[in-house]
């Protein structure tokens, strides 16, 4: 298949003229990236070493493209006094919260790594964060009388929210201008929305999290970090909390339908949950064809130009940014510069979307050469170690 072993196609074009607007901004403030974006930016050298002319362009875009919310029909203020930056970027400080795209993993906890037996991740949560994801999905359960994330039964993989939720606030400690979000599942019938917000409060979460009402705007990413609110907690079922800091997921979040099978099928963009929209909107792009998830299989929707198609596809049908990007097997995927794309740093050829989606998949659906699938997209791709990279 062509496009999976070949490196994405360059992004050279100006970018959608609906939602992206060019301004000068200061390359010097991106020089004060934070320690885990310096990771993010090695991988990517790494990446241009081998030949690929999309990692230089991309670095090129961030020194002089800024983002302007066609919403609002201009740039974003950037009189305010923000941190230098705003998960690893200046720019992304002015801008709100729902103004914002992020990559996420779905099924964050269901790792290969950690012994699930039907994973649709490699690597742990802690490595998961060092890789740039900084929206994580869960699904929880009660199981040996605590509360557990489990891929829909807890005898086939299971951790303890308790471990997750520490990989998390020690994350956020270190790096507090990061924003990262949970998306998070009340997966059976016993537990409840204190079950989980008490496992949050004993990692020490609980002065991170973020509170948002329903109908106000979202603040900008700099006004989280200055006042160390950097974690959001979005809940499918908020009934009982009594933790302000535990959102209504779908009363802030619109999502796509999840369960896509066919080519065809990521052609829907409308709302499958939440109200169309209503806030975030969260873009799901992982295959539910299989009982189990392979990397080789993820492969067909993981890399440009189907990804980078996908989500421009949904922001021009439903003409909003999509904030959530999901996948899963990050590693193998080009989700990283895609989210550079939606947030501006990168420009994106769009005439490939009048043919999207496909009616099937290039040369017949084969995941790879030899049944391999292509690794590294702008993450560190090593699949032997769950650590983080330097």
């Amino acid at each position: 298949m062509d496009h999976l072993i070949r490196r994405s196609r360059p992004l050279a074009v100006p970018l959608l003229a609906s939602t992206l607007s060019v301004s000068c901004a200061s390359a010097s403030a991106l020089s004060a990236s934070s320690e885990v974006n310096s990771s993010r930016a090695d991988a990517r050298a790494t990446d241009a070493s081998r030949g690929d002319a999309t990692g230089a362009s991309r670095t090129d875009a961030r020194a002089e493209a800024s983002y302007a919310d066609a919403a609002d029909g201009g740039p974003i203020d950037v009189t305010r006094a923000y941190p230098a930056v705003c998960n690893g970027h200046a720019e992304l400080c002015g801008r709100s919260y729902d103004r914002v795209a992020f990559a996420g993993t779905h099924g964050s906890y269901a790792v290969s790594s950690q012994g699930f037996l039907a994973p649709d991740q490699t690597y742990s949560v802690a490595r998961q964060l060092q890789d740039g994801i900084r929206v994580l999905h869960f699904e929880l359960h009660i199981y040996e009388s605590a509360v557990y994330a489990c891929h829909s039964i807890c005898a086939i993989g299971s951790l303890p929210f308790a471990d997750e939720m520490t990989s998390i606030a020690s994350f956020v400690a270190a790096n507090p201008t990061e924003v990262v979000t949970m998306l998070l599942e009340r997966s059976d019938s016993t537990i409840t929305a204190d079950n989980i917000g008490d496992v949050i409060k004993a990692s020490g979460l609980e002065p991170r999290m973020a509170v948002q009402q329903v109908g106000a705007a979202w603040p900008t990413l700099g006004d989280m970090t200055q006042g160390g609110q950097t974690v959001v907690a979005l809940l499918d079922d908020t009934t009982g909390s009594s933790k302000n800091w535990l959102l209504p997921r779908w009363q802030l979040t619109w999502e796509t339908p999840w369960d896509n099978t066919t080519p065809m099928d990521f052609g829907q963009c409308e709302a499958d949950r939440g109200a169309m929209g209503d806030g975030v909107y969260v873009v799901d792009t992982y295959l539910e064809d299989q009982v189990i998830s392979t990397v080789a299989h993820s492969a067909l929707v993981n890399y440009d130009p189907f990804l980078l198609d996908r989500f421009l596809y949904c922001q021009r049908a439903t003409s909003t940014l999509p904030n959530f990007a999901m996948v899963n097997f990050y590693e193998a995927s080009d989700i990283f510069s895609v989210v550079d794309v939606l947030n501006g740093f990168a420009t994106a050829p769009d005439a490939g979307l009048a043919a999207f989606p496909p009616d099937a998949w290039p040369d017949g659906g084969a995941p790879g050469v030899d049944g391999g699938a292509r690794l590294d997209a702008g993450s560190p791709s090593d699949a032997t170690a769950d650590a983080p990279h330097d």
